[in-house]
């Protein structure tokens, strides 16, 4: 169980240095109103992806200690949790080329 936690947490930070290393690529090349719009986003999908693991990481242990859960039940249920998050990030990436895309057609 508390390897589980361990690998997300590891895994956590390299999701968000590649999704930041994708923003400053993009930044690079873009204007000031692009600029302030990722890094807002970019500060939100931190936030809610911290927020959402704490909880889940909270809920697990709690279930765990009430109910003495199987740990193969919880392992599935955290890999289940990490693949939402990083679906999430991929939407927010998704939404963020598109903003761009957006921002470019109108000339800014």
């Amino acid at each position: 169980m508390v390897m589980v936690v361990m690998i997300m947490l590891m895994l956590i930070p390299v999701v968000v240095v590649v999704l930041v290393v994708v923003v400053i690529v993009v930044v690079v090349v873009e204007v000031v109103v692009v600029v302030v719009v990722v890094v807002v986003v970019v500060v939100v999908v931190v936030v809610v992806v911290v927020v959402v693991v704490v909880v889940v990481v909270v809920v697990v242990v709690i279930v765990e200690v009430v109910v003495e859960a199987e740990v193969v039940v919880i392992e599935m249920v955290l890999m289940v949790v990490m693949v939402i998050l990083v679906m999430i990030l991929a939407m927010m990436v998704m939404v963020l080329t598109i903003m761009m895309a957006m921002v470019k057609k109108k000339g800014l």
